[in-house]
């Protein structure tokens, strides 16, 4: 008999899934779709929110919720009420990060974001390999974003049909995956309870390098010259 997944994972799973489509996804540049993901993240951030607000009434935390919604508020009232729909975005990302800092813990927050990189890495390299050196991802559906940029889907890979030679991994241009990179890198080493995984380390310096992102490159040599390796 099939195990029945464990309700409590359901949630999580989904917050997780929607974040990954709303930070830097190659498809949010190309669907509009991160006011919609953001508007039912902050509604399933509410009660975590209303919890702690019943908790801890105002101290600081609170205050530096409230601190920031209205200085969106603000700002868009002084601008004329004009670009709603980025407004409306800043305020959902606000809600749904505060909603994520009080339920989860840090600690975990770090260790499901090294898994999903780590298995974003490896898929990235295949994907990277198998268009750069081979022709079976040629079937891949062609999409152009606002910007007019082409790029080649495969959902959990995808690449910029003119540069194919620079890894995007499944974000919409290169030097966002490598910023992603740095920070896992950042986060292996400093931030995880147990001991750094040099395996995994290696595996996401070898990105950055396919991802030929000077500025990618600058970072970690700065990173490396500082001994934060």
């Amino acid at each position: 008999m099939l195990k029945i997944i464990d309700r409590k994972y359901i949630i999580p799973a989904i917050v997780t899934i929607f974040l990954i489509l709303n930070s830097g996804y190659a498809l949010y540049n190309i669907q509009n779709y991160g006011m919609y993901i953001n508007i039912i993240l902050s509604i399933i951030s509410i009660l975590p929110i209303c919890q702690y607000y019943k908790k801890h009434k105002i101290d600081s935390f609170v205050l530096m919720f409230f601190s920031l919604i209205f200085m969106v508020v603000a700002t868009y009232i002084v601008s004329g009420f004009n670009s709603t729909y980025v407004y409306i975005y800043y305020i959902t990302s606000i809600i749904v990060g505060f909603g994520i800092s009080i339920k989860y813990d840090f600690k975990n927050v770090v260790k499901v974001f090294l898994n999903i990189m780590t298995a974003v890495s490896v898929i990235s390299l295949i994907g990277y390999f198998l268009i750069n050196y081979t022709n079976l991802l040629s079937f891949l559906p062609i999409m152009n974003n606002n910007n007019d940029v082409t790029y080649a889907i495969g959902y959990i890979f995808n690449y910029i049909t003119i540069i194919p030679e620079r890894n995007c991994g499944i974000f919409w241009e290169p030097g966002l995956f490598a910023t992603f990179l740095i920070v896992s890198i950042v986060l292996e080493v400093c931030f995880k309870e147990s001991k750094p995984n040099f395996i995994k380390i290696i595996l996401y310096i070898i990105c950055i390098l396919t991802t030929k992102s000077a500025a990618g490159y600058r970072i970690t040599n700065y990173s490396f010259s500082n001994n934060i390796l």
